[in-house]
Parts: structure tokens; sequence; C-alpha cells
């Protein structure tokens, strides 16, 4: 199995560290800092649509997830060119 990117505080695995000792809003903000710096792009996209997984009666759920992947699927299609612009 590959190494996590995540580790609780203590353990000895590199990657993003959640401090048991901080805040969730503490170990949030370091969660959001640590995918930017791995990915901008792909950051944005799942922080754009974050509230999608989040909203309604049950966070996370099927819908939710249903509805979280297709907009960030849409956000990954690239628009073809237009006209003109061709290589």
């Amino acid at each position: 199995m590959g190494k996590s990117l995540l580790k609780v505080a203590g353990h000895n695995n590199p990657g993003l560290v959640f401090d048991l000792n901080k805040t969730y809003e503490e170990n949030n903000e370091a969660f959001k800092l640590h995918v930017l710096a791995l990915d901008p792009v792909m950051a944005e996209i799942f922080f754009k649509h974050l509230d999608t997984l989040l909203a309604g009666d049950d966070p996370g759920g099927r819908a939710n997830r249903t509805a979280f992947n297709h907009a960030v699927l849409v956000d990954l299609e690239v628009p073809p060119p237009a006209d003109g612009d061709a290589p």
C-alpha cells in the first residue's frame, strides 16, 4: 500500500499533519494550504464545488457525491478551440 499524504501528529510518515490539539478550522486551513501546494488547479476545482458535496440533509450522500462529481467533471472538460484559434 502507498504512503499516505495525511497523518496524525506523532506518526512517522511524510505529508500533511492533522494535529489533534488544533481546532477543526486550523486543521482544515492546513489541509487547504497543503492541497493548494500539491496541485493549485485541482484544489481550486475541489474547493469550488465542496459546498455541493456537503449540502443538504445528507452531507456526502449519494446524490451530493453525484452532483459534486458531475460539477468537477464539467470543470475538467477542455472547451474546443474557437474558430481561428487552431494551432
